[in-house]
């Protein structure tokens, strides 16, 4: 099966789905046509929802306790509880944060402003950062070892690894991806074709 392979869509509530994320068990994914973030799970089954904390989330992020989500209006990146309350706040690297991602230490975040991939920590001190390798970064999310950033003008995941080295990557299915996130296993990303989907995809 090679890189990519749709394996499995799920049928979500709502029509906009942004920034996806995976708690180890369910998938969390930010609908902005409700302004809402669901908890689903990989059947696309809702388990819970809150309303949208942050204003307009787009990127989102799991930490193994509580979510991170960036705010794509102005930049600021929030922690909030599976309840949809506000832990703590910073502004992001950039007035327009979008995908991010958690390495088990530290953030990562997409600077679409400037097309940077940067690593901050969690009070929001920029440690690295290196270029995109797209002109239009959204998705974020981290393997265990590497990064994994999706781009919306041409369609294609990419493994970089920390210091910014694309290591493979392969086209989506599709057009619009928006989000990604890995489950230990395999990739799932968000798309607006179609309204309502989120796939699963094949990593290698």
């Amino acid at each position: 099966m090679s890189a990519g392979t749709v394996i499995k869509l799920i049928t979500i509530p709502d029509s906009e789905p942004r920034g996806v994320t995976f708690d180890g068990k369910n998938l969390w994914f930010i609908g902005q046509t409700n302004n809402k973030i669901f908890q689903i799970d990989r059947n696309g089954e809702t388990i819970s929802s809150f309303t949208d904390p942050v204003g307009v989330a787009g990127g989102l992020a799991f930490d193994g306790k509580n979510l991170w989500c960036a705010d794509q209006s102005d930049g600021a990146i929030y922690q909030v509880d599976r309840l949809g309350t506000v832990i703590s706040s910073f502004a992001g690297p950039s007035t327009r944060t979008f995908g991010l991602a958690f390495d088990g230490k530290n953030l990562w975040c997409v600077d679409y402003d400037n097309a940077l991939i940067c690593q901050i920590d969690r009070l929001g001190t920029v440690i690295s950062s290196f270029n995109a390798p797209g002109q239009d970064p959204a998705g974020l999310t981290f393997d265990g070892k590497n990064l994994w950033h999706i781009d919306t003008a041409n369609q294609k995941a990419y493994q970089i690894n920390r210091q910014g080295t694309v290591i493979t990557y392969h086209t989506t299915t599709g057009v619009g991806p928006m989000g990604i996130t890995f489950d230990d296993k395999n990739l799932w990303y968000s798309k607006t074709e179609f309204g309502v989907r989120i796939y699963c995809a094949n990593r290698m």
